[in-house]
């Protein structure tokens, strides 16, 4: 079959190999003229010093020796005279040779060539420790120059202005390794962008926007004058609220909060035909809205973000695709080098303009180094840190491009996610809205990505089942285990998730031939499963056969995942008395912050029991009736729990033989965030949708409102999150 694909469209893919090549030549064109430059250890006289002729001048107990000119002692002097007048500004009086004690030597000069006075006079003194002395000279033009000392010396020049030097960037040439690696990987996007008629798709897109714009006529613009006019209202409300009056005093970052806010209320309230169809296009526009307030504002800080260095030195050499090429700032967050940022906004603005200046500087190392699989998801800030210099853009705004990347990553799977699912979107939309899973998004870290793309591939899952009549198309089947691949690459606990993928309605698999053109079969899956399980657990067994696992400092230097392993062995009760006690601390409802409103070492925000709260309502009430088949599937729903329990399992066990010491009763390392991206299958699973019959949403205006409640209660708990851990601390 696939002799015969490569046969059929072996034109196409040739289009492609050769548009990849070109693609790739030019991304290192550009990477290669637009990168910060080295420079080299030497610098290049660019002009050189304006030397003072005295063979010509006036001598008084001096004499010329060769192409120096000898004093004799007392009294010597040196007058020059230039016709025409010279513009000097500066004089360096350099010797042949150091002088034994410091001396004075006086420098006059006349704008006639005749009358010197003490007024126009400088003193330069003439030490041991150096053979070249300097002066300033007020800017003009003059006519004579006259220098005097008391002392023997022998002059090797005298200059009126120094030689300017430069630094000299070294010659970079285009890496034939970098364009070899982006090859592959371009050819790979190109075909998927063709494989999914993405330019069939967007053509149409925009032809419908245009008929659309054409037949709503007048009602388009009315339409935004009500948008702008309800945001403004909204904005003075929050204002109000903020300041205590009206229009009242607020610095920079509580503008851009009530701005911002606004802008999010007025979108909730201007768009009600969208908010009940296309809940997914507000998705996107409030993600952005609140995660850029969030990655304009929370400071690049080691102090008050998780593992920041770690995150931004494989994200840089992503961007680079695996040469280290650091500046200063760069250096500075990878070594852990003191603060950035701070919540203080006149510092912030001072340090950043230190930043640049030492961005400006250019290249202090460079290092070709390897690539780390297991930070594949780095590559969509990296793509972003790119874009920034090749924009020039300066390097806090290419640090913030870098984290908009990360934020338009989480938009565009929770976009494609809710859009895929016939029912459970607002599950999906309040899951991906909590405000750490937003913060996350909005920092260096992959957690989010974790959770953004493991929500992808598992709504592609869901709507399987919601459409059980459908047979899984290869696209679809792509899509699941494609969006897995990332999040098992990034962090492989979480890999029985895919044997619950398998699981699928019954007549979901391609029998005949002719049906295998177009959908994919069981063995075919299970296939492609064992392979993506296969590449996401390369990463982490070849360390474990080389025995180059890495542990923590957490664990101190008794941290040994063999003899952990061992001791596991010897008392396997005794570590599951450990392992629950510390699962039964993380599943503690009242420890539910930890996974719904955590700003890393900012702490824990307010409104985590409403979330609770939200999270049961929709899991029970988002339902109808495509969804039955599901819930009338007991054991299934029960083995997936087992599954996500298992994958808990895991994370205690792994985090328990690398980050803690042998023989520990605790477990180190074990974060809430890592059990976020169980919530949402955890929710399609639990509920039923008995509740759902009893408010029974059936027409319209009940969606509108039903989305309009649930976007409302997680958002203004994710905007209070907001203010209260970032807005609320600067001065």
């Amino acid at each position: 079959m696939i002799s015969k694909l490569i046969k059929k469209h072996i034109g196409r893919i040739g289009t492609l190999l050769l548009a990849s090549v070109l693609l790739a030549v030019l991304l290192e064109f550009l990477q290669i003229h637009n990168q910060p430059p080295a420079y080299e250890n030497n610098l290049q006289v660019v002009q050189e010093a304006d030397l003072l002729d005295f063979s010509q001048a006036e001598l008084t107990n001096a004499y010329l020796d060769g192409g120096s000119l000898k004093t004799g002692g007392e009294g010597s002097t040196i007058l020059l005279r230039f016709q025409p007048a010279k513009e000097l500004s500066y004089l360096q009086i350099e010797a042949k040779k150091h002088v034994r004690s410091p001396f004075p030597i006086r420098v006059y000069w006349s704008k006639d060539g005749e009358t010197f006075s003490e007024t126009n006079m400088i003193e330069i003194q003439a030490i041991p420790e150096s053979v070249a002395w300097s002066g300033t000279i007020p800017e003009d033009e003059y006519a004579a120059l006259k220098i005097e000392m008391d002392n023997k010396m022998t002059i090797r020049f005298l200059k009126c202005r120094a030689e300017v030097k430069e630094k000299v960037p070294v010659r970079e040439q285009m890496r034939l390794w970098r364009i070899g690696i982006m090859i592959p990987g371009l050819f790979l996007i190109l075909s998927l962008l063709c494989w999914f008629r993405t330019g069939k798709r967007l053509t149409a897109a925009v032809q419908q926007m245009i008929s659309f714009l054409k037949e709503s006529g007048w009602r388009t613009p009315l339409r935004f004058i009500i948008f702008l006019t309800l945001s403004f209202l909204a904005y003075v409300l929050i204002r109000w609220l903020i300041s205590g009056a009206f229009f009242g005093k607020v610095n920079v970052p509580q503008q851009l909060f009530c701005i911002l806010a606004g802008l999010t209320a007025g979108l909730l309230l201007s768009f009600p035909k969208t908010l009940g169809r296309k809940p997914e296009r507000l998705f996107v526009l409030f993600c952005l809205l609140s995660g850029w307030m969030i990655l304009y504002l929370f400071p690049n800080d080691l102090t008050v973000n998780w593992d920041m260095e770690y995150h931004f030195e494989q994200t840089h050499l992503y961007s680079y695709l695996g040469e280290e090429r650091l500046t200063n700032p760069d250096m500075s967050i990878i070594f852990m080098e003191g603060s950035h940022d701070s919540f203080e906004w006149e510092e912030r603005i001072k340090s950043q303009e230190s930043q640049q200046e030492q961005y400006e500087l250019g290249v202090f190392y460079t290092e070709r180094k390897g690539l780390m699989l297991n930070s594949i998801y780095e590559i969509f800030p990296a793509a972003g840190m790119y874009m920034g210099r090749l924009l020039h853009l300066s390097w806090p705004w290419t640090m913030y491009f870098a984290k908009l990347f990360n934020l338009l990553t989480v938009a565009a799977c929770g976009f494609f996610a809710i859009r895929r699912l016939k029912n459970g979107k607002m599950i999906l939309a309040c899951v991906m809205l909590i405000p750490t899973n937003i913060f996350l998004a909005s920092v260096f870290s992959y957690d989010h990505g974790v959770t953004s793309f493991m929500a992808l591939g598992l709504s592609y899952y869901f709507a399987e089942w919601q459409e059980a009549e459908k047979k899984l198309t290869y696209r679809n089947a792509f899509v699941i285990l494609g969006s897995l691949t990332i999040a098992l690459l990034t962090k492989a606990f979480y890999a029985p998730v895919l044997l619950f993928t398998a699981i699928m309605p019954r007549g979901k698999w391609a029998e005949s031939r002719e049906e295998k053109l177009q959908y994919i079969s069981r063995k075919r899956y299970f296939l492609f499963s064992g392979l993506v399980l296969l590449i996401s657990l390369i990463p982490y067994i070849l360390p474990l056969l080389q025995g180059n696992v890495v542990t923590d400092m957490r664990g101190g230097t008794s941290t040994t995942p063999m003899e952990q392993i061992r001791f596991i062995l010897e008392d396997p009760l005794r570590y599951l008395q450990i392992m629950f006690n510390c699962q039964k601390e993380c599943f503690n409802p009242a420890n539910s912050a930890g996974i719904l409103t955590f700003f890393a070492y900012e702490g824990i925000g307010p409104g985590w029991q409403v979330l609770c709260v939200l999270l049961a309502l929709v899991a029970l009430t988002d339902k109808k009736p495509s969804d039955r088949l599901l819930e009338r599937k007991p054991f299934i729903r029960i083995l997936g729990l087992f599954l996500f329990y298992i994958s808990t399992c895991i994370i205690c066990f792994c985090l328990y033989i690398t980050f803690t010491e042998v023989g520990a009763s605790y477990i180190n390392g074990v974060q809430c965030r890592y059990f976020l991206p169980f919530v949402f299958p955890v929710l399609m699973l639990a509920a039923s949708g008995f509740a759902a019959k009893m408010i029974n949403v059936d027409r319209e205006w009940k969606q509108q409102l039903y989305n309009g409640i649930a976007y409302s209660v997680s958002l203004i708990v994710l905007f209070i999150n907001i203010y209260i851990n970032c807005i609320s601390k600067f001065s």
